[in-house]
């Protein structure tokens, strides 16, 4: 059963370490020759009154991007992604 709450998630990316997301502090994965070459996922979600409830990186050492989140009637989340290795 989907909640009545009010909460948001965000789909994004972040290329410069550490990202913050408000008390959760996330890393880059891997090393890199440049910034350019080190893109992380981020999935982030927050409250009815903005603060985050959590945030939560996807990749590894190289480009890796998360374009859009959705949640199902059951509060699953479905993501589209594009992960390299």
């Amino acid at each position: 059963m989907a909640s009545n709450i009010c909460q948001a998630l965000a789909a994004g990316n972040f290329e410069s370490s550490p990202a913050t997301f408000g008390a959760v502090k996330l890393t880059l994965a891997g090393s890199a020759l440049s910034s350019d070459d080190n893109v992380n996922a981020v999935l982030w979600k927050v409250n009815g009154d903005g603060s985050t409830m959590w945030a939560v990186r996807g990749g590894g050492a190289s480009v890796d991007y998360l374009y859009g989140v959705a949640v199902d009637e059951s509060d699953a989340v479905v993501r589209r992604c594009r992960f390299n290795r």
